[in-house]
């Protein structure tokens, strides 16, 4: 792994493009890369990320080369490879954030799933560090692209900046919350969860009222017809960061526990049984509540809440 990094560094140091290429062949023949298989994250933090990191920073510094070697990553068959692709571009889009959105565009379209969360992530943890209202102004066109995996892209792009800037981003979750991918809804679920944290380990502090924030929203988002956007409601509300609120998140619960989908009644009861974690007392009481209710679809979530707690 040193000797690859340095073959990467001495190659961009010295601007040649054949030395590039040798250190790039010598990359696809690790067996991680060359049988092309999923792309796991400890490769992706031990192997990919230094790499790239360490090409993308001089490459950054060389404006009249920098695209064209990228471009050359974009365009390699191993997904492994075009991973690496996204870290240099979040090392470039740093300093020139213009000069790489088609690039990304290209990325976040990307047939492998590892490549499109890499991307993501470079707008999150690299591009977002320096330009962070160009990486909201850009997902504000994203979330209405033709396509559901750069539709995606917001979702996990914006949680740095999303923890602190919590309405924003939620306004822009706002536009995703009904889209026809479950790909998408998924990942509004996810994203939620965690901007609406106080703190965060990874993406740091945020603002004190960043509970209070997502509690208001999820409760006039819960009195939407649209299923999927109950399901994410009922989801999101099952998390840590509800901790220190479980009792205004159970009555949010309550208004979907009569839900006529079962999936949305499902997702009811696994975010109340993640409640119970935190005030098992409170959950108790408003499960035996339900399961004695005169309403059919209450009693069989309450029912489940039960089960699940025992």
């Amino acid at each position: 792994m040193k000797d690859l990094l340095s073959d990467f560094i001495a190659a961009v140091d010295s601007e040649s493009l054949d030395s590039f290429e040798a250190a790039l062949r010598a990359f696809k023949k690790l067996k991680e890369v060359k049988a092309n298989d999923n792309v796991e994250i400890s490769f992706v933090v031990k192997t990919i990320k230094p790499i790239g990191l360490a090409v993308g920073e001089r490459l950054a510094a060389k404006p009249k080369s920098r695209m064209a070697w990228l471009k050359k990553l974009v365009a390699d068959d191993k997904a492994a490879t075009r991973c690496l692709a996204c870290i240099v571009l979040g090392e470039i889009g740093k300093a020139a954030p213009d000069s790489v959105v088609a690039t990304a565009h290209k990325l976040a379209t990307d047939s492998r799933w590892e490549v499109r969360e890499c991307i993501a992530n470079a707008f999150d943890d690299q591009i977002g560090l320096t330009q962070p209202e160009f990486v909201y102004n850009l997902m504000k066109q994203w979330v209405a692209d033709p396509s559901p995996n750069t539709r995606r892209v917001p979702t996990n792009a914006l949680m740095r900046y999303g923890i602190k800037q919590p309405r924003k981003v939620i306004a822009l979750m706002d536009k995703l919350r009904r889209d026809e991918s479950e790909y998408v809804r998924k990942n509004v679920k996810f994203c939620l969860q965690q901007i609406a944290k106080e703190k965060h380990p990874i993406l740091g502090p945020g603002q004190a009222d960043n509970p209070d924030v997502m509690l208001a929203t999820l409760t006039e988002w819960a009195k939407d017809t649209n299923k999927h956007n109950r399901w994410i409601v009922a989801g999101t509300l099952g998390n840590v960061w509800a901790k220190g609120r479980v009792l205004q998140a159970i009555n949010i619960l309550a208004t979907l526990a009569a839900d006529d989908d079962k999936l949305v009644r499902g997702a009811v009861a696994t975010a109340t049984r993640e409640l119970a974690k935190f005030d098992a007392e409170v959950v108790t009481a408003a499960a035996n509540a339900w399961a004695a209710d005169s309403n059919p679809n209450v009693q069989q979530t309450g029912a489940l809440v039960l089960k699940k707690l025992k």
